[in-house]
C-alpha cells in the first residue's frame, strides 16, 4: 500500500531547505488557478525566500475577456509589488496548429526572457501528481517511445531549473489543503 503524504508547511519547507538557499531568486509562473495559487501560498506562507527574490509570472492567453481582471484582482489581493510580477500577452487566436503546444512554447520563451533579464535561475511551476497521469497517457495515446514516456516534465529548459514540487500531491489532496488553509484563488 502507497503511503499518502499530506500538503502541510513543514513538509513543503523541508523541501525548500533541502533543495535552495534563502539567497536565491525565483520566478513562480501564477495562472490564478488552485495548483499555482497554492504553491504561491507554500512559498510566501515559507518565509524562505527574501520577498524582494520571489518574482510572479502570469499569462494572459486572452481566451476570456476576464482573465486580465481576475490577473490584477490576485496581485491585489495577495499584494504582490509592482515590481515583483510580469503579465505576459500571448496571443494564438490565428493559430491553426495545436493551441497547448504553441502555448507552452511562447510561455518557455518568455519565461526565458524574464529569468535572463532579471538573473533569475529556478522557475517555480504548479504542476500535480494528476498532470503527470494525464501527460503519461496522452503521450501513450500519441505512440510516443519509451524517452517520450520516461521525460514527462523536463527539469532543465535552455538553461533554467524548473521545479514542480506539487508533483507528489494529487489535485484533490492540492484542493483539500487550498479549502483548510482558505486559500482564494
Amino acid at each position: 500500500m502507497i503511503k499518502r503524504i499530506h500538503i502541510n508547511q513543514k513538509n513543503f519547507n523541508s523541501y525548500l531547505t533541502k533543495n535552495f538557499s534563502s539567497d536565491q531568486k525565483i520566478l513562480i509562473s501564477l495562472s490564478c488557478g488552485l495548483d499555482s495559487t497554492a504553491l504561491f501560498y507554500l512559498i510566501n506562507k515559507s518565509n524562505f525566500f527574501k520577498k524582494k527574490n520571489i518574482y510572479c509570472v502570469f499569462f494572459d492567453h486572452k481566451k476570456r475577456p476576464e482573465g486580465k481582471f481576475e490577473i490584477q484582482k490576485f496581485i491585489r489581493f495577495y499584494n504582490i509589488a509592482n515590481s515583483q510580477f510580469f503579465i505576459k500577452k500571448i496571443d494564438l487566436k490565428q493559430s491553426k496548429k495545436s493551441f497547448q503546444n504553441l502555448s507552452r512554447i511562447e510561455r518557455h520563451k518568455l519565461i526565458k526572457l524574464i529569468a535572463t533579464k532579471n538573473k533569475i535561475k529556478n522557475i517555480f511551476l504548479g504542476h500535480h501528481l494528476d498532470d503527470i497521469y494525464e501527460t503519461f497517457f496522452l503521450r501513450e495515446l500519441q505512440q510516443s517511445n519509451i524517452l517520450g514516456l520516461l521525460s514527462i516534465f523536463s527539469n532543465t529548459i535552455d538553461g533554467l531549473s524548473y521545479f514542480r514540487p506539487l508533483t507528489i500531491y494529487s489535485k484533490k489532496q492540492i484542493f483539500q489543503f487550498a479549502i483548510k488553509n482558505k486559500i482564494i484563488w
